[in-house]
């Protein structure tokens, strides 16, 4: 790595994408119980609202929104055009650039500054993160895909969601 040289642009392959993206999701998890622990609402009402349409007749649809288009959206959004454009007015601050990209992303995911909005700015920081070492947009919506899989998931096991309503 260069002197100025912040992140590396050895290319992440499958294995490491996702083994960094199950590590993110297990403290992020982690992270939540300490705070249900604490008494503190992880929760928001954009998450209630999803889990609300994923109980619904709608499953099947809010299923492949949550974890296909949504992350496909948010990814060209928030790291194709915010970061990739941010970037160019600041290309010697990639960590500041990094640190914007990732308060709009949980900003616009709870709407408010809340225990729910550190979890979304630890996604969206390791998405950015993830996008400055490869510059490939399919890595981080492959990652974002992989966490919301996985947090379906884990709702349909716990009971919180019920598939086909």
């Amino acid at each position: 790595m260069g002197k100025n040289q912040v992140f590396s642009r050895e290319k992440l392959n499958i294995f490491k994408i996702v083994g960094m993206t199950a590590l993110v999701f297990t403290g992020q998890t982690c992270l939540n119980l300490l705070w249900q622990y604490l008494g503190l609402s992880t929760s928001d009402s954009n998450a209630l609202d999803i889990v609300n349409q994923l109980n619904s007749e709608n499953f099947w649809v809010m299923a492949l929104s949550v974890v296909l288009f949504a992350p496909v959206l948010e990814e060209f959004l928030y790291r194709g055009i915010l970061l990739e454009k941010t970037a160019q007015y600041f290309p010697k601050h990639p960590q500041m650039v990094i640190l914007f990209s990732a308060i709009l992303f949980a900003f616009f995911h709870t709407w408010s500054f809340s225990v729910a909005f550190l979890g979304h700015f630890i996604t969206g920081a390791y998405l950015g993160y993830l996008y400055m070492c490869n510059r490939r947009m399919t890595d981080t919506i492959l990652a974002h895909s992989f966490y919301n899989a996985s947090i379906l998931f884990l709702q349909i096991l716990f009971g919180m969601v019920q598939i086909g309503g």
